[in-house]
């Protein structure tokens, strides 16, 4: 009953430990973070671990490609509506 446990948790922590790789892997492409800054994260975290994983936290870029987008396109809006303003102003 031990070594069942036992197999269980190693296959617990084996299987969280490529989840953690996978994710470092789909977060940075969601980010635009390069191919190769993308794999370099992915084997610091499977090589450290949490180490690897707080490392990419600290590097990764703040926002999104889709909200970085979406930032960009409430900028231009607003520089939209503001010649409308200005123009309604004259």
């Amino acid at each position: 009953v031990f070594y069942f446990f036992n197999f269980l948790f190693f296959a617990y922590v084996v299987f969280l430990w490529a989840f953690l790789v996978s994710w470092v892997g789909q977060d940075a492409r969601r980010r635009g973070v390069s191919e190769d800054s993308r794999r370099i994260y992915q084997v610091l975290v499977l090589i450290f671990t949490l180490p690897g994983l707080l490392l990419y936290f600290l590097m990764r870029p703040h926002l999104t490609l889709a909200e970085k987008e979406r930032v960009e396109m409430e900028e231009e809006l607003l520089k939209l509506e503001l010649e409308k303003l200005r123009r309604e102003s004259k």
